[in-house]
This record gives structure tokens, sequence and C-alpha cells, in this order.
């Protein structure tokens, strides 16, 4: 009896984070490009009152990217993210595929994978 409610309780806690709401999961995780070292997250930026993608390189500058596009996949495995515009100088950072352990931006010269690090 005690297996059958453990496998119950197992099976529904992950059901549960597979329904999570993807954007919401990904509100301040963190992830790293494991070649560059730049870092990645997703949130709300407050000195821009808005969310955003900010950009944060080894020597701990910040880029902030806003008014993204989401789109999600129907069973909440992954987001879109497009048409992010960087706040001071207006240009885009490509399309940003979002998964709950890591994200994949592809831009014209290629892609870079980021994976979960919190």
């Amino acid at each position: 009896m005690k297996k059958i409610v453990l496998f119950f309780l197992l099976t529904s806690s992950f059901s549960l984070f597979s329904q999570t709401d993807i954007v919401d999961y990904l509100e301040g995780r963190k992830f790293q490009n494991s070649r560059t070292g730049l870092i990645v997250s997703y949130g709300y930026i407050s000195h821009l009152n808005t969310s955003g993608m900010t950009f944060r390189n080894s020597y701990g500058d910040k880029f902030y990217f806003m008014n993204c596009s989401i789109e999600k996949s129907s069973d909440e495995r992954f987001a879109i993210f497009t048409d992010c515009m960087n706040v001071e100088t207006g240009g885009g950072v490509g399309k940003i595929v979002a998964y709950r352990n890591k994200l994949v931006i592809i831009a014209s010269d290629g892609e870079m994978v980021y994976e979960l690090i919190n």
C-alpha cells in the first residue's frame, strides 16, 4: 500500500511540474553558456518596469532586452521569445527557445546553448 501511495505522489508531482506555466517557471532562473561564460535570465527588470531578458558578461556588465513576443507550446514544454529589443541600441537578440533546463539562442550566425545553473 505504501508503494502505491508513494508512486501516486511521485507521478502527480512530475505531472504538476510539467503543467506549470513555462514563463512563470523561467522567472528568475539563470542560464549560462559554458564557452563564453555569458549568463542569461528572464524576469522583471525593476528600473525598466517591465519583464525581459538580462544578459550579464564575466565583467558584470548587464544588457537588457525587453518587449519580447512570447509563444508557448501547448504542452508548456518550451517557449519561444522573439523580437526582444535592446534597451540601449534598439537591436535584437535573435530567437530564444526556452526549455526548463536550457535556453537556445538562434541568430543569423548560428546558435548557442545556455544550461540552467540555478
